[in-house]
């Protein structure tokens, strides 16, 4: 279980990690393209063409690794309990419920042969999938 959590939080830090590296390079080069629209052309800014669409695939790249900010939506945290909500709808909805039928008690031998039999035959098409 240790060696899990620590694999976990090692990928975690080298998708922050990456994340910065990102951030510093968008910096860089942001500095770089201003620097030479003001030597090449100063009356004529085009340094932000390249700027803004780097800079929203940097905050695409930040929403990923950490999420949106303010909340804990898209974080792997949400991703696991959502994931958990998910299993456990399906396990309730796959699972095999007798409490929803009848008690054999009310019911004859041979309705209860039948039902049985029924029930038995509903549980191999609870995973097929139909077309």
């Amino acid at each position: 279980m240790t060696h899990e959590i620590r694999e976990k939080a090692r990928k975690k830090v080298r998708s922050i990690k990456r994340l910065y590296i990102h951030c510093a390079l968008f910096a860089i080069m942001g500095a770089f393209f201003f620097a030479l629209n003001v030597l090449t052309d100063p009356f004529d800014m085009w340094f932000f063409f390249p700027i803004l669409p780097w800079s929203a695939i940097v905050a695409f790249h930040y929403v990923l690794v950490k999420g949106i900010p303010g909340s804990k939506i898209l974080t792997k945290e949400w991703e696991e309990e959502e994931l958990e909500k998910q299993i456990d709808l399906l396990q309730e909805d796959t699972s095999f419920k007798v409490d929803r039928f009848l008690p054999y008690s009310e019911l004859d031998e041979l309705e209860t042969l039948k039902l049985r039999k029924l029930q038995t035959e509903g549980r191999k098409y609870l995973n097929e999938d139909f077309v």
